[in-house]
């Protein structure tokens, strides 16, 4: 009996878990305003990487059609690319041929 009621409450557990873990529009419109943000930064100091824009089309195309979860993932991936362009520029800010 008692293996049973551990094994159940590792069931309800488990689901809560799962169902904790859901995404929600906001949580997917906010990381989408956050890459946008971070896109902006970097498209500021011409360093805006080829792919972001292409990354959040397809975010904000998964948030329409209710895939909370993919975009969130798209919007996290143009985010980081944004980011990296703008260190990139800050990196390679005094760059050049050193004779």
């Amino acid at each position: 009996m008692k293996s049973a009621s551990y094994g159940l409450g590792l069931a309800l557990s488990c689901f809560s878990l799962s169902v904790c873990a859901a995404t929600s529009a906001p949580d997917a419109e906010q990381a989408i305003a956050a890459a946008e943000q971070a896109n902006s930064k970097a498209a500021a100091v011409d360093y805006e990487w080829r792919d972001t824009g292409k990354l959040l089309k397809q975010a904000k195309a998964a948030l329409a059609k209710g895939d909370n979860e993919h975009a969130i993932k798209l919007a996290k991936q143009a985010r980081l690319f944004s980011e990296a362009g703008y260190q990139q520029a800050q990196a390679q800010q005094n760059a050049g041929p050193r004779f």
